[in-house]
């Protein structure tokens, strides 16, 4: 239930648009989306925000930080209407962390009221930056 419910909190959120072809210079507005999903991120303040992206892959090169109460969404046509075509996110160039050099592509301390959907999510092999010889 609470799966379908809770979208009612985000009826009046900021949206952030973000497109293969945008460019992380622009506002994030429907009209002039960004390229990076950190950089939409970036713009989040704490009221509720949606972030649209576009069908397409993207590559991130640092750990997805998520913020309270945003939803990501994927899926997007050009026009921002829900299509069928995947919404890629891959993260490469992270350096291996922890005990079992385990790779981080999204995270989220202390954070909640969070929602990812219509993204397929692709973290590249972790390579042990100190792995003894």
């Amino acid at each position: 239930m609470y799966a379908q419910n809770y979208r009612s909190d985000f009826i009046n959120s900021t949206s952030i648009y973000v497109s293969t072809t945008g460019n992380d210079g622009n506002d994030g507005s429907i009209n002039s989306p960004l390229r990076t999903l950190s950089h939409a991120l970036d713009l989040v303040d704490e009221n509720y925000a949606h972030i649209k992206m576009a069908e397409g892959t993207y590559h991130e090169t640092q750990i997805i930080e998520l913020k309270n109460n945003i939803i990501i969404e994927g899926s997007y046509t050009n026009n921002w209407e829900k299509g069928e075509n995947a919404t890629i996110i891959y993260i490469d160039n992270l350096e291996a962390m922890g005990d079992h050099n385990q790779k981080i592509g999204f995270r989220s301390i202390n954070n909640e009221n969070w929602h990812i959907e219509d993204i397929t999510i692709e973290v590249a092999s972790a390579t042990p930056s100190d792995r003894a010889s």
